[in-house]
């Protein structure tokens, strides 16, 4: 899998002010207990790339569902176990936007589920993979 790193930059210098990647992306990280990428369907088929509208891909620094890509700025809670909150630093491509916006990632069952900036619960999501589980694994 490709970072989206580089395409989200671009994105950000062309839309944009210029921007320095401290102030996209901050110190914190995902917990690695996320990092894969999930499909409300378990399935990689279909997946559209660089924007997942049926899955979610979350990697050390970022996060990318829908028409957005999302860079960890900070981290808010982690309590070790199931539930992750951060906020992330959220490209719209289809906005054409940039916007701080807090993200909370939640696991049960081997599943995951989201909320965006305090909106309803979205999921279950599951890791698109599990036989090809290290494959997807982004380190």
């Amino acid at each position: 899998m490709r970072s989206l790193l580089p395409l989200c930059t671009a994105l950000a210098l062309i839309y944009g002010t210029p921007l320095h990647a401290d102030e996209l992306i901050g110190p914190g990280e995902v917990p690695k207990r996320y990092f894969a990428l999930w499909t409300a369907d378990g399935s990689c088929d279909n997946q559209g790339k660089p924007f997942f509208l049926n899955g979610m891909l979350i990697s050390r620094k970022s996060i990318g569902f829908e028409k957005m890509t999302c860079f960890i700025s900070e981290a808010l809670s982690d309590n070790g176990g199931d539930t992750f909150e951060a906020r992330f630093n959220c490209i719209n491509v289809e906005q054409n936007s940039m916007q701080p916006t807090p993200i909370q990632l939640r696991l049960a069952d081997d599943q995951l589920y989201f909320r965006v900036d305090n909106g309803p619960e979205q999921g279950p999501y599951r890791d698109c993979g599990p036989e090809r589980l290290n494959e997807h694994r982004l380190h």
